[in-house]
């Protein structure tokens, strides 16, 4: 008899829980469709947490599909939320591929369902905070994760977000096989409302007031073994008012392009074994006036040169930009530097061989039309003398670095300057009061 009841126990604790289901236990079977089955080895309570239940040995089938998990933690799940869920341990073998996962935890989530029972947007759901470590998808292209982190999650909310050590391995029928990005972050934005304009196809939310920033280190392109690119590292940060006025800095550093079959003959017309790049932009904007400052907005290319432009416009008020109404805009100052690294004389090779030339008689057809157009046959203002001596030293190899500058005396509306144009390079030195140097 003893023997007997011994091997019924045995058996029981095989078959998987139900009769003694904890709440929580039975709320998870109710959400899950009536495909998957749910069994575990045994359940556990969780100190300090009454309707929590631990499960271990957990089993989630769907036909030939599953899913096991070494632990479950799950606390005050409903229909719309959880408290808290947590999971360790979760390999599965899904049609698409086998899937693993280190951990997972996820606290505070809640969720409002769509009227009629449409599809969820993202809007629709507000989260505390989620993390997910070790994550592996395999698939048509297999996906890792190092880490993923999740805070403050919801409309309205200034959400704190990072992604570590993703890569996307195999991708099908693409020019770039292979994606590797050490690190995404971002915070301040709110990222439900967001996620929800691009569902929707809609225009991105303006920013709430406060800080927001976005960093992405560590990028790396491949196709078939060969790196075709990378970024060594992309940031910006924002600082937004109430009204709309604000800042912003942008810098990018190691933009880098290797030679491959799409990019060689590019590098090759420069005469570059590879490009590798940078910008900065600093800028400040009053919606008040419609004024936007740019001290400093630089791009670089190593082997190149480096171009820098800075600039002062006001009337570009956000009722301008709604209409694209440019004719209240009007630019206040103006400056731009070239600095040459070896453009102008790859591009005086470049040119010299496709005319069946020489790099010295290209340059000298370049000043002769410097010479030309940069010259006013009467009347000529102060402001062109300077720049076209500026440009022909720069063309004959005498500088290396050239700046032309606006300063005009009062802002000056953008249909006065669409206007001069046509009219040539002496009416626009009189508009704006151009000039230019070597600095």
């Amino acid at each position: 008899m003893r023997r007997a009841a011994l091997l019924a126990l045995l058996c029981l604790s095989a078959m998987p829980a139900r009769a003694q289901d904890h709440p929580a236990v039975q709320r998870l079977r109710g959400l899950l469709s009536a495909q998957v089955t749910l069994a575990y080895h045994a359940a556990s309570p969780v100190e300090g947490a009454p309707e929590a239940v631990r499960l271990s040995g957990v089993t989630l089938t769907r036909g030939n599909e599953t899913v096991s998990i070494a632990t479950l933690l799950l606390d005050r799940l409903s229909e719309t939320g959880a408290a808290r869920v947590e999971a360790d341990g979760l390999q599965g073998n899904m049609a698409s591929g086998p899937l693993r996962a280190t951990n997972f935890r996820l606290a505070g989530l809640a969720y409002t369902p769509a009227p009629g029972g449409a599809p969820p947007l993202p809007d629709a759901f507000t989260l505390e905070e989620i993390t997910l470590e070790g994550l592996e998808v395999g698939g048509p292209a297999n996906v890792t994760i190092r880490r993923l982190a999740i805070r403050d999650y919801g409309t309205g909310r200034r959400t704190r977000a990072e992604v570590e050590g993703l890569s996307v391995l195999g991708i099908p029928a693409s020019p770039v096989s292979d994606v590797a990005i050490a690190r995404i972050a971002t915070e301040g934005l709110d990222l439900a409302t967001w996620f929800t304009a691009a569902v929707r196809q809609e225009p991105p939310p303006g920013l709430h007031p406060g800080q927001a920033g976005l960093v992405v280190e560590g990028v790396e392109l491949s196709a078939a073994g060969a790196v075709l690119g990378g970024l060594e590292r992309f940031s910006a940060d924002v600082t937004a008012e109430p009204d709309q006025s604000g800042t912003a800095a942008i810098g990018l550093r190691g933009l880098r392009v290797e030679p491959g079959p799409g990019t060689q003959p590019f590098l090759s017309m420069l005469e570059l074994p590879r490009l590798d790049a940078s910008l900065t932009l600093d800028a400040d904007y009053r919606s008040a006036t419609g004024r936007l400052t740019i001290p400093a907005f630089a791009i670089g290319v190593q082997q190149l040169g480096a171009t820098a432009i800075a600039l002062t416009m006001d009337g570009w008020t956000p009722e301008a930009a709604r209409q694209q109404d440019t004719s209240r805009v009007r630019l206040g100052a103006f400056r731009l530097r070239q600095v040459d690294d070896g453009l102008y004389e790859r591009v005086l090779r470049t040119q010299a061989a496709r005319q069946g030339s020489t790099p010295e008689r290209i340059r000298q057809m370049h000043a002769q039309m410097a010479q030309a157009t940069l010259s006013a046959p009467k009347g000529e203002p102060a402001g062109l003398a300077s720049l076209r001596e500026a440009v022909l030293r720069f063309i004959r190899g005498e500088a290396r670095t050239i700046e032309v500058t606006a300063s005009p005396e009062q802002p000056v509306p953008m249909p006065r300057i669409e206007a001069a144009g046509p009219q040539g390079p002496a009416a626009m030195t009189r508009l704006l009061n151009l000039s230019g140097s070597n600095p």
